[in-house]
């Protein structure tokens, strides 16, 4: 075989090689397009599926689901007053029942409390008095003393 022989049959063996790597690829593109298509024919059904289930919503307009939604709010705050109103009506009738066995209110005994530390700080304040006259008595009662013994 001469140079130029061997040369073309190498770049006749890498023309191959290249034309089956391209082949190759070529092959593996169009998988990955059918693919992607079947994915995409997927994600189209899925849609039209969805867009059926909401088709009674839309043919209805957009103002009956505006009403829908205020209701439900309506509904909630209804709830919501009742459970407070049930709430106060048990607590009422709780303080009564407890009045009833003569027990006492968390109010009352707020109540009490409060009157207790109000008559604890008046009691504080007449025996610091009470002292102070003690003192004062003694003192007048000592000196009145000394001058009762000066006067003998």
């Amino acid at each position: 075989m001469q140079p130029s022989e061997a040369i073309r049959s190498k770049l006749q063996q890498a023309t191959e090689t290249g034309r089956a790597k391209v082949q190759m690829f070529e092959t593996e593109a169009q998988k990955l397009v059918q693919k992607l298509a079947q994915k995409g024919r997927d994600a189209q059904a899925e849609g039209l599926r969805r867009l059926e289930t909401f088709k009674p919503v839309l043919a209805e307009g957009v103002a009956p689901v505006v009403e829908r939604v205020k209701t439900t709010v309506d509904v909630r705050g209804r709830v919501s007053a009742l459970r407070d109103g049930f709430q106060g009506a048990i607590g009422g009738g709780v303080e009564r029942v407890l009045g009833g066995f003569g027990i006492a209110s968390r109010a009352e005994l707020d109540k009490l409390q409060k009157r207790f530390e109000s008559l604890s700080s008046r009691i504080s304040e007449l025996a610091k008095s009470q002292k102070k006259s003690v003192k004062e008595s003694r003192a007048h009662a000592e000196e009145s003393g000394k001058k009762a013994r000066k006067v003998k």
